[in-house]
């Protein structure tokens, strides 16, 4: 379903403007999923251990990476009723299309 997802977020993306706009992309879609990642993650370690039912940390972050992803073309489609400068919104757009490959990588090799 992922590849569906993606391929329909891209559908309308100028390339030219995220290769120039590649480097900030980059960055917040790294930074942010693993960040987010590793939150959600302890965040369900400290509360399975709270409630007295024990989770090893690699599974944990499994969970935080499946749920970090974004939804872009929920974030596209938003774009499209917001008047946002066109730098921004192909960051945006980057970003969330970036989000997705990222977390499906961080999931693969939690997991693995």
């Amino acid at each position: 379903m992922l590849a569906f997802l993606l391929f329909a977020g891209a559908l309308g993306l100028d390339l030219g403007a995220l290769r120039s706009r590649a480097g900030p992309v980059v960055t917040l879609a790294l930074a942010g999923t693993a960040i987010s990642t590793a939150v959600i993650g302890l965040a369900l370690l400290a509360s399975m251990q709270a409630m007295g039912q024990p989770l090893s940390l690699a599974w944990a972050l499994v969970f935080g990476a499946l749920i970090s992803t974004t939804d872009p073309v929920a974030a596209l489609a938003r774009l499209k009723n917001v008047k946002v400068p066109p730098e921004l919104k192909i960051e945006m757009q980057g970003e969330a299309l970036f989000n997705d490959g990222i977390g499906l990588l961080l999931f693969t090799l939690l997991l693995g």
